[in-house]
């Protein structure tokens, strides 16, 4: 049966999982899994299914036991990580009666919009990354010194740069890391 869901163990794996994202995903994947799993969260990773832009998925098996499924389908690490603190915001923040399942270019609606900014704001500290967007110095040596001082992945910080339009979708995409 394994592991009951533990939401302070889950939240405190969360913390853990945020430090691998500089590693590799030899490194990540089966520790984020490990981490998981003993708060009763199953994780599981699989390929990209052809034609079904489908990034991930957050359920709940039963009351006691969660899971995130996410693909692989995008295969850089700002996105695969944006990605995995996005569903397991939908376990924290939403019902256990639903199953959220986050398809690229569909629009989003008010729970999503929650689970995106509880990602970015967990992967990222908001008042600081609004500070760094203010002094508006968005070079590789600025982005690779913020994410060096916040231990995040320089790709993460790019994608989320993107995002905010800060910077072009073409820029800094090297700070990037495509995972195989």
């Amino acid at each position: 049966r394994g592991v009951e869901y533990d939401a302070h163990l889950f939240k405190k794996a969360l913390i853990d999982i945020r430090k691998l994202t500089n590693e590799s995903p030899d490194v990540f994947i089966p520790e984020m899994t490990a981490l998981c799993n003993a708060s009763g969260v199953a994780y599981v990773l699989c390929p990209g299914f052809p034609k079904a832009p489908i990034s991930g998925a957050a359920s709940w098996i039963n009351p006691q036991k969660a899971m995130i499924m996410q693909s692989v389908r995008h295969k850089s690490n700002d996105h695969f990580w944006f990605t995995f603190f996005h569903e397991a915001a939908h376990l924290l923040l939403h019902s256990k009666r639903d199953t959220f399942v986050d398809e690229n270019g569909k629009k989003g609606n008010e729970l999503e919009d929650q689970a995106d900014a509880w990602a970015i704001n967990f992967l990222i500290p908001r008042e600081e990354f609004e500070e760094f967007i203010e002094k508006g110095h968005f070079s590789r040596v600025a982005i690779l010194a913020f994410s060096r001082m916040w231990e995040i992945a320089p790709g993460t910080v790019v994608g989320a740069l993107q995002h905010r339009g800060c910077i072009g979708w073409h820029q800094l995409n090297k700070l990037k890391i495509k995972y195989e």
